[in-house]
């Protein structure tokens, strides 16, 4: 059984091909906060798992259609507490848990699923000129983020 090393965790990871558990077991997953099922790592000593697309996401990501200023970045532990609230993703509003990228210059941050999933499908939505944080944040396309959510609920992520 090869062992794999995640920058996430200390311990070695294992590869399972099927998580799906037999029983009524659920294990949610360090990246995006989900329940842990098809291929995915697991760590035998302190029972952290992780999907194999959580543990394949990019380290960096430039030009995001909604923070093309700076690169985002993978940031791998919970968020700090921001002016004594805690951090929620700029697209879906939901608290982050888990993975997320962030830029600390602007305290801009996106959690795992909606800095991947979003990527191109803003994209489609967005001129390139436009920019988030140019926009009041309880203005911003509020049928880009109902898009957005939806299409989340329907994939599955």
């Amino acid at each position: 059984m090869a062992e794999f090393h995640h920058m996430s965790h200390d311990h070695p990871l294992v590869f399972d091909e099927d998580a799906d558990s037999p029983n009524d077991t659920t294990y949610d997953c360090a990246g995006c906060a989900g329940k842990v099922s098809g291929s995915s790592y697991s760590c035998g000593e302190c029972g952290f798992y992780l999907h194999k697309r959580c543990a394949e996401v990019p380290l960096e990501i430039e030009h995001h259609p909604v923070h093309s200023d700076h690169p985002l970045c993978l940031l791998f532990q919970p968020l700090p507490v921001i002016h004594q609230r805690p951090v929620h993703c700029y697209i879906c509003r939901f608290k982050v848990k888990g993975f997320s990228y962030g830029c600390s210059y602007c305290r801009f941050y996106l959690d795992v699923n909606c800095a991947l999933f979003s990527r191109d499908t803003v994209g489609k939505f967005m001129k390139p000129s436009m920019n988030i944080l140019c926009l009041p944040g309880s203005l911003w396309f509020p049928s880009i983020q109902s898009y957005l959510l939806s299409a989340r609920a329907v994939s599955g992520q």
